[in-house]
């Protein structure tokens, strides 16, 4: 695979110099971010050694300067890249030792992280890309990542899209990936009567681990539109595989995804419903991972609590570390409303509703069943301001009472955050 890699890439240096050259464009944008966090009792479950009242709060600061660089070297060659300048939390000796930005996991934080680093070459409908790249797919339940180097062909016929990818996965963010992981992935799109939609199957195969080696396949199927007014979103999932240990029975995985979203304006006000499903994982069944694919945490079915995108761990996590992957094992409803006061000034609100899919939750590492399947309401409150056209500051608060899901000794988490984003 290296030498047909190592191939292509010789290949469309030839063409680019054989071309006609054009002149180099180099096209730049970029972000600052900047937050500050506070959380009360967001850390969860309190083990027996913790009384009840003790304090569970901390507040701390972060931020990241994000650059993107397009550079169009020749006719039909382009080199792509983006770069993670400081990314880090303020005050860390604040952040818990499970930390609750996965990306730094305690150690110093990296001057210049590039995750982004691709070389990308055109023949007509057709495009060879080679490198670090990021990866989306439909509306981002399953798929919405940038850590693996990926080899990827890609071309268009009329309306139909189609395309082929071999991954080798590092960082990686799902349990079935580990470093060095391999995928192998093709899919199709299709755009009819205002209609976006696609169908993926990937495979992948994890066998650095002499322990045990994991293999699976997947399928996933998008679909994006309108109803009149309505946006609608959907999205499907199954993946199943097996998991072979060493020196003991082999475990099969499987799992199940959904998501839909409606979204309509009503004059100065949009409502929002959403549902997200994902199958959870059966106690009952020792030889049996459901569950085994979880959603991506930058999955459309989002709450500052129970499925945050912030890169936090998420409150009483059902992983056994890193960040929250969005809804998991659970069957989620979210209803929300926006409301622009001004053209500036914009107020969110949302109503999220949770209840475990099994009888299943992980406290520090270790499963344990439970007696009640109710996660609990989340209320969250969100309101943005557009300084200017590049300058945008938001406050927003959460709040989440607990369901007997999560055990009795649970105090009721809440979050308040600010944010300021200068885009250039």
């Amino acid at each position: 695979m290296k030498k047909l890699m190592t191939g292509f890439l010789a290949a469309g240096l030839i063409f680019a110099v054989a071309g006609q050259a054009s002149a180099a464009a180099l096209e730049t944008s970029g972000e600052y971010r900047g937050r500050y966090w506070f959380l009360s009792d967001y850390n969860g479950y309190k083990g027996a050694a913790a009384a009840a009242s003790a304090d569970d709060s901390q507040d701390f600061w972060d931020q990241r300067l994000r650059l993107k660089m397009d550079w169009q070297v020749a006719d039909g060659v382009k080199v792509g890249a983006r770069a993670d300048i400081l990314e880090t939390v303020w005050q860390t000796d604040a952040v818990p030792s499970t930390s609750l930005f996965p990306n730094t996991n305690g150690d110093p934080a990296k001057e210049i992280d590039f995750d982004w680093a691709y070389v990308a070459f055109n023949w007509g409908p057709t495009v060879l890309s080679l490198g670090k790249m990021d990866v989306s797919w439909g509306t981002g339940m399953y798929a919405q990542v940038d850590n693996r180097y990926r080899l990827k062909i890609t071309g268009k016929y009329d309306t139909i899209g189609y395309g082929f990818a071999w991954d080798t996965f590092y960082e990686s963010n799902d349990y079935l990936a580990v470093d060095d992981d391999k995928g192998y992935s093709a899919w199709v799109t299709g755009t009819f009567e205002g209609w976006s939609t696609g169908l993926l199957g990937l495979y992948r195969l994890q066998e650095q681990d002499p322990a045990v080696t994991k293999d699976a396949m997947a399928f996933d199927v998008f679909a994006k539109g309108a109803f009149g007014n309505a946006k609608i979103n959907a999205e499907a999932f199954y993946g199943w595989g097996e998991y072979d240990y060493s020196g003991k029975p082999d475990v099969d995985a499987s799992a199940f995804l959904a998501y839909a979203g409606a979204f309509l304006p009503l004059g100065p006000v949009g409502a929002g419903f959403e549902v997200a499903y994902a199958t959870g994982d059966d106690l009952s069944s020792p030889d049996e991972d459901e569950g085994a694919y979880p959603m991506d945490y930058n999955g459309p079915f989002t709450s500052f609590i129970l499925f945050n995108n912030f890169d936090l761990d998420g409150w009483n996590s059902v992983y056994s570390g890193g960040a929250d992957r969005g809804v998991n094992n659970a069957l989620a409803l979210k209803a929300s409303g926006t409301f622009a006061f001004t053209p500036q000034l914009t107020f969110m609100g949302a109503l999220v509703w949770a209840q475990a899919d099994e009888k299943y939750i992980n406290r520090g590492g270790v499963k344990v069943a439970t007696t009640d399947d109710d996660m609990g309401f989340e209320v969250d409150l969100l309101a943005k301001y557009a300084v200017t056209a590049n300058v945008t500051v938001q406050a927003g608060f959460g709040y989440l009472a607990a369901g007997d899901y999560w055990g009795d000794n649970v105090d009721d988490p809440w979050v308040a955050t600010a944010h300021a984003v200068v885009t250039f």
